[in-house]
């Protein structure tokens, strides 16, 4: 998971965010305000909104951005439900570019632990304060290598509450990982976390 840069895969989730965003609104399936301040503009945007727009992508990946989208939405409204039924933190896996602690209602009362590579966190950190300025005090920034540091560490340092009703969010992030991270950070979140 380790590496010294942002993450590509990141960037193209938010990408796939962003340009959902800018369909009208009863065509969207989810949307993002932040996510075009997080992704390079410019020419690369521009070709990849030509390619998704057109439907080059999809013969060339079929039902992979539906895929990307509907797990967004998913994740959304999930987390939504959780919010009004009392949750009290979030944990998010490999963060990358997500923008859920920023753009869902709610969740400015839950504490928010975004976990992810200290390369991406810092590209991330960079763009986003251009968009969100202060960073909400609830939304605390993890830097870790799941492969080679111990989640539960991590977590404790940064005074996340085990007994607390808590969601953890992981998604494209498992194949990034040995098998020893994956073990280790889900025996941590069924041994270590609230219901």
């Amino acid at each position: 998971m380790a590496s010294s840069n942002a993450s590509r895969s990141a960037e193209g989730v938010a990408g796939f965010r962003a340009i959902e965003t800018l369909k009208p609104e009863s065509d969207r399936i989810v949307s993002d305000p932040y996510a075009a301040a997080l992704i390079p503009r410019g020419a690369m945007f521009a070709i990849s909104m030509w390619i998704i727009r057109s439907g080059l992508y999809e013969r060339m990946a079929p039902g992979a951005e539906g895929f990307i989208l509907a797990r967004e939405r998913y994740i959304d409204d999930y987390l939504r439900a959780r919010l009004e039924a009392g949750l009290e933190q979030v944990v998010i896996l490999g963060a990358g570019f997500d923008t859920r602690a920023f753009r869902i209602p709610g969740i400015e009362c839950a504490r928010v632990f975004e976990v992810d590579q200290p390369a991406t966190q810092a590209v991330k950190l960079e763009r986003l304060k251009k968009v969100v300025d202060p960073l909400p005090a609830n939304v605390v920034f993890v830097p870790a290598d799941l492969n080679t540091q111990s989640l539960g560490e991590l977590l404790r340092s940064a005074d996340y509450d085990e007994h607390a009703r808590t969601l953890f969010i992981w998604q494209g992030v498992i194949y990034f990982l040995q098998p020893g991270g994956v073990d280790s950070t889900l025996a941590f979140i069924a041994q270590h976390s609230g219901p």
